[in-house]
């Protein structure tokens, strides 16, 4: 008989494997998360974030790198004034269909630009 989880269980369960959150034995240490076996020397673990929405963090960026490329894809590059574009262009069409500040908007996307 197949088990089923409630969705938050599901997470729960799926990001454990990945942070590694799962009880230690008294004693033990905790472990880091997976990825940072990746990390190359130097790169820090964690980084402060600036007390500013999303949204002006990009349009800052944008002002100082507008023409440099976000995103390089299979030999295409777009820049981040073009990337800012389409970002405005989709969150206008989100509001033409009715979404507004506070909706959940779920996204499944691949994962490739």
């Amino acid at each position: 008989m197949t088990k089923l989880y409630s969705l938050k269980q599901f997470f729960r369960s799926f990001l454990s494997v990945f942070f590694r959150t799962g009880k230690t034995e008294p004693g033990q240490e905790k472990q880091d998360p997976v990825w940072y076996s990746h990390y190359d020397k130097g790169v820090p673990r964690e980084i402060s974030l600036p007390e500013a929405t999303l949204d002006r963090i990009f349009a800052e960026v944008v002002q100082r790198r507008g023409p440099d490329p976000a995103v390089v894809y299979f030999g295409r590059a777009i820049s981040y004034q073009e990337l800012y574009d389409q970002v405005r262009r989709f969150r206008k069409s989100l509001k033409e269909i009715g979404v507004k500040k506070g909706d959940q908007v779920v996204f499944l996307l691949p994962n490739i630009p």
